[in-house]
């Protein structure tokens, strides 16, 4: 009684499976028949059989869509390399055509043997070049079932590890693997299996889409929202989820000249970066990303969206106080008051800097350096000699009571002031030029991509013109900055000239400006005005309303 008992329970389990795992198999069979890549007759489709090798080669061709070329061109592909293959068998031709074109190589002694039944790692392996794999390169024939697991031929996992061959490699097993392969993309190709097919009308869209083999993506990617987040930190969403991307693939400016991005983050529809410099309200900012591609691979290029700046907090009063501060750089705070200060402010002395109520440095003479900034008598830099910050934390900076303006009032009538402020996590970098045209006859614009220190970017030494046709060499008549209606822009100037002709040519050097704290040369830059254009930027001439 108990030996039948332990005979009886696999044999209810099989009865079980194997009704559920043949209708499934059959459903796909009567997939590819209506495609066209499976034939039957009056008794079906055979599930349970065997494939022999001459109806595997068939279902080859057929899978790469070469059936029709296959029967038009049957002369050309009749095998004649395999002694056992009849040049008048209906199969011959299909054996030709994947003899010629490496799919198969028959056995040592120059046979094919094309009644005898396929493997499994062999008819697994033929599926797989159809692919754009390569045997021998990709996978070999010990490799072979892990690597038609790892492409979705075959759903169960002992595949991964599976190295024996199976001779006993029946056709609902053949059905289920192709039916698999149409909608895997191809090696190497953005291109599945069945759109393949959908291109050498073996079928059309209309079918695939019937049988759920093809998934349209109508959403065309685009920018849902791109706003400024923190003072330096730009967050955008997507409509829908994407692939990685690099901060390569984005472009930020602002009033038009790209500025650096330091830091990129992606998850999904979500990319935040930061970019090194303030994004304050009043000037015009603007994103591109050149390339993207949505997780069912299709690419976007140049989505573009504009931000609007954050509202600086801004301290407006009759009273001696702190108007605003910022950072400007790791270890480089910007300070503003209401009134202009007195000379006897640059003292390390009257400032306490901290973070969340705690102080970080107490101002002495080898921790902090104090001084004016360039251009205006509202403003202190300070630079901390032995402390950087970043731009995960607020910072504060408390001033004593006892700093006056050059009205002789006190900070905050003698109590002092304290302001909270975005630190900044990206380092200064290189001081460089980064445009320069020709804007009229009198004028050539230089831009920055730093605020410039007045002593060295308007003294008309650091720049020299040379003029190609007669070799001369000029420098500006004078050198100001350029003004636009809400006032000068400190990282541009405008050289003066007496006279700059059209369509001839013109080199231009820039040398010995310092950016704005006169700690940071400027990279010497030279380059050559060409017919009135300047770095590949057409520009007539008298097609431009002359400055002055």
């Amino acid at each position: 009684m108990r030996k039948i008992s332990v005979l009886l329970i696999p044999l209810i389990i099989i009865l079980l499976a194997v009704p559920i795992t043949f209708a499934d198999v059959a459903k796909e069979a009567d997939v590819l028949h209506s495609l066209g890549l499976l034939k039957g007759d009056e008794s079906g489709f055979n599930l349970g059989g065997q494939l022999k090798r001459s109806e595997a080669v068939t279902f080859i061709v057929k899978v790469l869509g070469e059936e029709k070329r296959v029967l038009d061109n049957k002369s050309t592909y009749i095998s004649k390399a395999f002694d056992d293959v009849p040049q008048d068998e209906w199969y011959a031709p299909f054996v030709g055509y994947c003899h010629i074109n490496g799919i198969v190589s028959g056995f040592e002694d120059g046979s094919f043997r094309p009644n005898e039944y396929v493997t499994e790692k062999a008819f697994l392996t033929m599926l797989l070049e159809t692919m754009n794999y390569d045997a021998g390169q990709d996978f070999d024939w010990n490799t072979v079932l892990s690597k038609a697991y790892s492409v979705g031929l075959v759903d169960d996992i002992n595949y991964a590890v599976k190295t024996e061959d199976n001779a006993n490699y029946i056709r609902g097993n053949v059905v289920s693997a192709i039916y698999k392969s149409l909608t895997k993309k191809q090696n190497g190709q953005n291109e599945t299996v069945i759109e393949k097919l959908i291109r050498k009308k073996v079928t059309n869209k209309m079918m695939a889409k019937k049988y759920n083999l093809i998934f349209e993506d109508e959403l065309k990617t685009e920018i849902d929202s791109a706003e400024v987040v923190s003072v330096s930190q730009v967050k955008i969403e997507l409509n829908e989820d994407i692939e990685s991307i690099q901060k390569n693939d984005i472009v930020f400016t602002v009033d038009g000249v790209e500025v650096d991005i330091s830091i990129i983050e992606q998850e999904g529809s979500e990319i935040t970066f930061e970019v090194n410099t303030f994004l304050y309200e009043g000037k015009k900012y603007e994103v591109t990303i050149k390339a993207l591609q949505d997780t069912h691979g299709h690419v976007m290029n140049n989505l573009q969206a504009e931000l609007k700046g954050i509202k600086r907090e801004v301290v407006h009063s009759d009273e001696f106080l702190i108007s605003y501060i910022q950072a400007v750089s790791p270890s480089k705070v910007e300070i503003y008051f209401t009134q202009p200060i007195d000379e006897g402010a640059l003292q390390p002395l009257y400032f306490e800097f901290g973070q969340s109520g705690n102080v970080l440095r107490e101002g002495n003479f080898k921790n902090i350096e104090v001084q004016k900034i360039d251009g205006t008598d509202y403003g202190l830099l300070l630079h901390f000699k032995d402390f950087k910050m970043t731009s995960q934390f607020d910072y504060e900076v408390f001033i004593r009571g006892d700093i006056q303006s050059v009205y002789k009032q006190y900070l905050n009538e003698g109590s002092g002031d304290a302001y909270s402020f975005a630190g900044m996590s990206t380092e200064e970098g290189q001081f460089k030029v980064t445009d320069a045209e020709i804007v009229d006859e009198h004028y050539i614009e230089i831009e920055f991509n730093k605020v410039v220190s007045s002593e060295s970017a308007l003294e008309e030494d650091n720049y020299k013109l040379r003029d190609l046709e007669s070799g001369s060499i000029y420098k500006p008549m004078r050198v100001e900055y350029y003004q636009d209606e809400e006032g000068q822009v400190r990282d541009r100037v405008m050289l003066r000239f007496n006279k700059l002709h059209e369509k001839r040519e013109y080199e231009i050097e820039v040398m010995d400006v310092f950016e704005k704290y006169g700690d940071v040369r400027v990279e010497r830059f030279e380059d050559i005005i060409e017919e009135g254009s300047f770095s590949d930027t057409a520009l007539e001439l008298e097609n431009v309303k002359a400055l002055d």
